[in-house]
């Protein structure tokens, strides 16, 4: 039996291209025979001597301590603790929007099983050292024009691949074995062509990312999140709001005129990010069953990275009937709407039966979804990672198969 091929991923947990590709690595490593490493280096030292945008220079002096943090764990814990790490502040720095670095370290070290670090200890000779080491490796692997992400298959190191979103299923695999082949000729250097969209943390991972917004705003969003999770809509208060974030009651007033304007941005940001998930798998070159995987792993995979938004858009929005799903049943129905696009497109093509009305498909496809959502919610279904991708793969296969043309 061959080995397993051995692969290391390089990454500083502050840039967005590497989370996007980290995800596809994740997901290759589900289905392939890896001996994965996750090996953390740092863009801030790679681009000391670079002449380099004084914003771009900000954004990574800002995020600085998520490097810093995985590398004191790795030498404190072990390498093994560098991957686990990485998604814990990558869900919350990417998908979710953070901007509280020092918080986001303590929550991530706290979700990984680690011990908390101090500042002292980040900026520590050690962990400074590991990333002048491991970045100074990638440039010697690689040569002067590197960034992150940089994969090393078997030796053959290169910058890449720049993905967004992040491929899932059978395309993850494609795209992987594509890596594979090229890595494998000795006079291959380079394909490229110029980036024409942002990193978009996914149609396997937009979970829903969250639009951009001043840093306390997010904090009283985030923070309603969570309390709107915990206590739901109708118990919460405003004051209950502002101790989460702890802020002054009146603060929450100035950007927000009741907990009903929180509720309703919420929704209305998480949504449109749906909708504009289902258009960009639509206008892609898909096959019609690779379009309705995108659109369910999307949505499964907005709760498995966001889950207690994913529970308020749920029981508080969509579900409830007579308030806030009637005030907001337009953008429902575009969602479903979009859905039986795809679906109709597909009969256009003789690819799916005819006899079904595609909006009746859209809604049992959706509702299917959220009904395992709910499951997860509540607790009444195994919830993990394997069990998310199985449920995303079931779905679309059982959808498709009863679609297809007998």
């Amino acid at each position: 039996m061959p080995a397993p091929l051995p692969v290391t991923y390089y990454f500083d947990p502050a840039c967005p291209w590497a989370w996007m590709t980290s995800r596809w690595m994740t997901e290759v490593a589900q289905e392939r025979d890896l001996d994965l490493t996750w090996s953390v280096m740092s863009l801030r030292h790679l681009n000391e001597p670079r002449d380099i945008p004084q914003e771009y220079r900000d954004y990574i002096a800002q995020r600085q301590n998520l490097s810093g943090a995985v590398a004191a764990a790795v030498l404190r814990d072990g390498p093994q603790v560098a991957g686990p790490l990485y998604t814990a502040l990558g869900t919350r720095v990417h998908p979710g929007g953070r901007r509280d670095i020092d918080a986001v370290v303590a929550e991530a070290l706290a979700e990984a099983g680690l011990a908390p670090l101090s500042q002292a200890e980040i900026d520590a000779e050690g962990p400074q050292q590991l990333l002048r080491d491991t970045t100074a490796a990638v440039v010697d692997k690689v040569g002067e024009d590197v960034g992150t992400p940089t994969i090393d298959i078997d030796g053959a190191a290169f910058f890449g691949p720049v993905v967004t979103p992040a491929p899932t299923g059978q395309a993850a695999l494609d795209l992987w074995d594509g890596c594979v082949l090229v890595a494998g000729v000795p006079g291959f250097y380079e394909i490229k062509r110029s980036r024409t969209a942002d990193p978009k943390s996914s149609i396997k991972e937009l979970p829903m990312a969250r639009e951009a917004a001043p840093e306390r705003r997010r904090q009283i969003l985030d923070a309603a999140v969570r309390v709107f999770a915990r206590q739901g809509f109708h118990a919460t208060r405003v004051a209950d709001i502002a101790d989460e974030a702890d802020v002054a009651y009146g603060l929450v007033y100035h950007y927000f005129s009741s907990k009903e304007n929180v509720l309703n941005e919420l929704f209305v940001q998480r949504w449109s990010l749906l909708i504009e998930a289902i258009d960009e798998a639509d206008r892609s070159s898909a096959t019609h069953e690779e379009k309705l995987g995108a659109v369910a792993g999307f949505i499964i995979d907005s709760y498995r990275y966001d889950p207690d938004l994913m529970k308020v858009i749920i029981v508080e929005v969509t579900r409830a009937a007579n308030s806030f799903g009637r005030t907001h049943l337009e953008e429902i129905n575009r969602a479903y709407e979009l859905i039986a696009k795809i679906v109709a497109d597909g009969q256009k093509n003789n690819i799916f039966r005819e006899d079904i009305d595609p909006a009746f498909a859209a809604m049992v496809f959706y509702g299917a979804i959220e009904q395992l959502l709910s499951g997860w919610i509540f607790g009444v279904i195994p919830g993990s990672d394997r069990d998310f991708d199985e449920a995303r793969e079931l779905i679309v296969k059982t959808i498709c198969e009863g679609l297809a043309r007998r």
